[in-house]
């Protein structure tokens, strides 16, 4: 899947991004307070994992999402919200260097 994100001082605004996402195939959970995981199929039958471990803790309990109105270029977006457990702004979303290239900034959202 294609990630994108953004973020507040209290906030991370993750996007993933899934091209005919079949959207009641959804899962979004932290195994852990840095390790989110989301899975989904597209209509197709593909599976779409992400395993992405966060660079800082975010609370376990604030963990919040929704899958987009509308598609765009790339797919159907599945919107997440985490809390942060340290109001900070992050350099990274990831310090896992997997990751690199992969991740884009979503300037839309961004609180700068």
């Amino acid at each position: 899947p294609r990630v994108k994100w953004a973020q507040n001082k209290d906030l991370l605004f993750i996007s993933v991004i899934v091209r005919d996402l079949k959207a009641d195939t959804v899962s979004v959970q932290l195994d852990s307070e840095s390790d989110l995981r989301f899975t989904a199929q597209s209509k197709a039958g593909d599976e779409n994992v992400l395993r992405l471990p966060l660079r800082d803790d975010v609370k376990q309990e604030g963990l919040k999402w929704e899958i987009a109105a509308r598609p765009d270029k790339w797919g159907t977006a599945t919107l997440i919200t985490l809390g942060k457990d340290h109001a900070h702004r992050w350099d990274l979303l990831t310090s896992s260097k997997k990751f690199k290239g992969l991740i884009d900034k979503d300037w839309t959202r961004e609180d700068q």
